[in-house]
């Protein structure tokens, strides 16, 4: 019985169906934590900043993810090191993105509370 769960899960299609369903399930999950702790108007603020930061990081990607693929099948050229070092620069530029947003919502809520 094993035997045959792992062979199923070593295909790279049922893998794939099973990553999403289980990011799927994590999502929720992670939206009924959050709305049970947080409240309305805190998960309200933490949706701008993912929003934020959400748009920020497709302004930001290029569509890289989607030409290594392209470009690894069509060329000779090793070039995971080329592909790695803009992977490196995209994820230090979304964080650096991410930390203003959230600097930012934290002087909002700061100013929110100063004012009453």
């Amino acid at each position: 019985m094993f035997e045959n769960l792992k062979k199923q899960i070593r295909n790279p299609y049922v893998f794939s169906i099973l990553t999403r369903i289980m990011m799927v399930l994590a999502a929720f999950l992670f939206t009924v934590i959050q709305s049970r702790f947080l409240g309305p108007e805190l998960k309200g603020q933490v949706a701008v900043v993912n929003s934020y930061t959400g748009i920020t990081s497709i302004l930001f990607e290029f569509g890289i993810h989607q030409a290594y693929p392209y470009f690894k099948k069509n060329t000779d050229r090793d070039i995971q090191p080329v592909f790695l070092r803009i992977a490196l620069l995209q994820l230090l530029i979304n964080a650096a993105v991410s930390v203003l947003a959230i600097c930012c919502c934290i002087s909002l809520c700061l100013q929110s509370m100063l004012q009453c």
